[in-house]
């Protein structure tokens, strides 16, 4: 199907800002049922360049028809590093997440949404609200340097973490962001190569984690994210602190970077209203992530097979009002709103902790045997399933020493200000 055009000028029933998975997603569910859908992708190339550390729930495999050929590893444990040196072992008796190709991932969702009638624009940079309409919107675009204008009914916004279109139809941005760096670096030997590593430590990673993540025995990406408010130095400065720690402790010896690859995720909270007139808003632009871990392919899938049933429902009655898209924001905040307040809790509370304290508490993790539980109950999609198997246990124990109890005030006292504040 090709959408009616003349020069400079594209008209659709559906236009999709973003061909990233979510984007690529909610594009399939709308050319399927027939809508006049265009994807645009200000790049040349979908997939390119990667910002991602490529860690997907085995949730998504079982809910969405993801192409398989991307998988290049699978983990079902974790390895978690205090500030102070102390590793907690954590392991499932099952697969928990799978490690992907995320250039071959996004190419392969895009072909789908091609393969359903959806016009692929590449080089396509949507920027401004020209006019808007009751029933149509005009947006401002550059499609290989010239301007262009897009005509359409409906916009799904898939643009990322730092979104230009939502702003423009009166919605609040995410207020925060996540700096990442991430290398590719082949020569790293591994214990378990199906066993992921978090580093806490705010020399390098300060409001948030460093990783390794292995592709394959002796191929890992290892990088990290920093809070943007809480950043004192350049990106760079972080990820050497980190690589010089990992080759003082002799894990990198004679290692090559294959590849470099940086990119922005957004901290929350999420965006609420996250529609508007003529427009719905999914995925990372929507900050649909999980503060405590970064991940959002999942949930911006989900929330793209909302929007994609939403805009067929209100296109199918003629009215693409607020009133009758408010139901995607309604569904997404039944199906996976909790874990994302949960996960924002969270991180405010182990961001409000010192080095010391985080290292108390992942050592009281393994003393405590809470770790026990969270192999149990844990689940890296669904967080918030572990945390009250969790408290119980947590109070017991914390309640047998004064110094224990100090900490266990300390993380209440955080948690409570984050809930009011």
């Amino acid at each position: 199907m090709q959408v009616w055009r003349l020069i400079g000028f594209y008209t659709c029933d559906v236009l999709v800002v973003g061909a990233g998975p979510a984007g690529s997603i909610a594009a399939s569910i709308v050319a399927k049922k027939g809508f006049k859908t265009i994807l645009c992708e200000e790049h040349k190339m979908v997939g390119r360049p990667c910002h991602c550390t490529g860690k997907l729930s085995v949730h998504a495999f079982r809910e969405f028809n993801l192409p398989k050929d991307s998988i290049l590893n699978s983990v079902k444990a974790a390895k978690l590093y205090s500030p102070g040196g102390f590793k907690l072992d954590i392991r499932k008796d099952s697969v928990d997440s799978y490690i992907i190709d995320r250039e071959l991932f996004d190419s392969r969702l895009s072909d789908l949404a091609c393969s359903r009638g959806a016009d692929l624009l590449l080089r396509t940079r949507v920027y401004d609200v020209e006019r808007e309409f009751e029933t149509h919107v005009i947006l401002k675009a550059r499609k290989d340097g010239s301007p262009v204008r897009l005509r359409s009914r409906l916009i799904i916004d898939a643009e990322g973490a730092t979104p230009i279109l939502p702003g423009k139809f009166g919605l609040r941005p995410v207020s925060d962001l996540l700096l990442g760096v991430q290398y590719e670096i082949s020569g790293i030997q591994f214990e378990s190569p199906d066993s992921v590593e978090l580093y806490f430590n705010r020399i390098f990673a300060p409001g948030f984690f460093a990783w390794i993540v292995p592709l394959s025995e002796c191929m890992a990406r290892v990088g990290l994210c920093v809070r943007r408010s809480m950043a004192t130095s350049p990106i760079n400065q972080y990820i050497d602190r980190f690589i010089r720690m990992l080759i003082d402790r002799g894990r990198l010896r004679d290692f090559k970077v294959e590849k470099v690859l940086a990119g922005v995720e957004p901290a929350g909270p999420y965006i609420s209203p996250s529609y508007s007139d003529n427009i719905m808003v999914v995925g990372d632009s929507a900050g649909h992530v999980k503060p405590t871990s970064g991940g959002g392919i999942y949930f911006g899938l989900k929330a793209a097979k909302l929007a994609g049933e939403t805009a067929v429902k209100c296109l199918d009655k003629m009215n693409v009002s607020k009133w009758q898209l408010r139901v995607y924001e309604d569904e997404w905040v039944r199906a996976f709103g909790r874990e994302l307040n949960v996960t924002f809790l969270l991180r405010r509370i182990l961001n409000s902790l010192t080095d010391d304290e985080v290292d108390r508490l992942i050592r009281k993790m393994s003393e405590w045997d809470i770790k026990s539980v969270v192999e149990r109950y844990g689940d890296t999609a669904y967080q918030s399933k572990v945390i009250f198997p969790l408290i119980p246990r947590f109070l017991k124990r914390s309640l047998e020493k004064l110094d224990d109890i100090s900490l266990l005030a300390r993380i209440a006292a955080e948690g409570f200000l984050a809930l009011i504040t």
